[in-house]
């Protein structure tokens, strides 16, 4: 495996909050589309896996992030690890956070729409 070796700490850490940057970004506009999706879906009547679908992003992208807060955390030099390692932990616990908010959203829709569905069916009867 190749592993680029920074001499500067602040250049690491400005890499890291960019790769955290661009992966929390990445979780949300997919979760807002899939959010936007899924309710024009019910509203059709199709019940799509949207709502797992973002909580498997919002688990990847946070072993994505305890991924880089361990592979480049050195027990030799905790003083200096220890910012890339928060970097690392922010991306995995805010991707969490994302999909799953954007999960309950979208089972908040289907519910809602089945009990609507549910309430003219009753009705009808």
């Amino acid at each position: 495996m190749m592993q680029i070796v920074f001499k500067n700490h602040q250049l690491k850490g400005s890499c890291i909050e960019l790769v955290t940057i661009v992966c929390a970004s990445l979780c949300l506009i997919y979760c807002v589309y899939a959010v936007i999706k899924s309710n024009h879906d019910i509203k059709q009547g199709h019940y799509g896996n949207y709502a797992q679908n973002v909580v498997t992003l919002g688990v990847l992208f946070t072993f994505i992030g305890v991924s880089i807060s361990l592979y480049n955390f050195d027990v030799k030099n905790i003083d200096q690890s220890i910012g890339v390692f928060l970097e690392g932990m922010k991306l995995a616990f805010l991707t969490s956070i994302i999909g799953m908010v954007a999960g309950l959203i979208i089972k908040f829709l289907q519910r809602k729409h089945m009990d609507y569905a549910s309430d003219q069916t009753s009705s009808f009867y």
